[in-house]
């Protein structure tokens, strides 16, 4: 098994470090949002480009779906 996935081991690699950073954005996105602006579970963020929260769950949101569309993608 190890010998047919040596040849992908850096592309697995790398597939596990975005998995990692996309949790990471998410937990910090969702941080900011219900702590620090007291947003609640499911209430939708008000368009307001001055909000760092805003823009921060708005960037994340963005990341989440371009990495689905790009694995659809064919």
């Amino acid at each position: 098994m190890t010998e047919l996935l040596a040849p992908y081991s850096d592309a697995l690699f790398l597939v596990a470090v975005l998995m990692i950073v996309v949790i990471v954005q998410s937990f910090v996105a969702a941080f900011f949002r219900n702590a620090v602006e007291k947003h609640e579970a499911g209430e939708s963020l008000e368009a307001n480009h001055a909000s760092t929260t805003y823009r921060m769950v708005r960037s994340f949101e963005n990341s989440a779906e371009n990495i689905i569309l790009s694995l659809l993608w064919r």
